[in-house]
């Protein structure tokens, strides 16, 4: 109750985004108050975006338990469109993912990818701050470091 959303940038709260997911649920960014948060911006036409989607489970499923969620925001599918759930579906589907992928259904793409530049990670800590504005290598083996590090 007490967020106030701030940006995009390090140090600040992000927007509550609210978007629909790969089973059609609505999903809060907020709602993960009080985990570690890994926001994932990729397109589904970007191959380095389809590569690191093959390591979301396992990263997933090895902090689950220590109060931790993997996000993918999906913000183009391959026409460079909104995704429908459909292409949502097909992404967790294709790459065996659990853990929530949503659509910029909120149209956030030109904030948080202004160069284009896929894919894009972000760390936001306990208290809806992004602690790491860009995960750089965006490899599965600093991915992975990154969030046992903030863990």
């Amino acid at each position: 109750d007490d967020l106030n959303a701030e940006g995009f940038g390090l140090g600040q709260v992000p927007p509550d985004m609210c978007m629909q997911d790969q089973n059609g649920d609505m999903v809060s960014l907020w709602q993960f108050y009080g985990e570690v948060i890994l926001l994932d911006i990729s397109a589904e036409w970007c191959a380095p975006c389809q590569e690191l989607a093959d390591g979301v489970e396992e990263t997933w499923k090895d902090f689950e338990d220590q109060g931790f969620i993997y996000i993918t925001l999906l913000t183009e599918d391959n026409f460079s469109e909104i995704p429908e759930q459909e292409v949502l579906l097909d992404w967790a589907t294709s790459h065996n993912i659990t853990a929530p992928v949503l659509s910029d259904s909120e149209n956030y793409k030109q904030q948080l990818v202004p160069d284009g530049a896929y894919p894009r990670l972000m760390l936001i800590d306990r208290t809806m701050t992004i602690q790491i504005d860009k995960v750089n290598p965006a490899t599965e083996e600093v991915i992975h470091q990154t969030v046992e590090d903030a863990m």
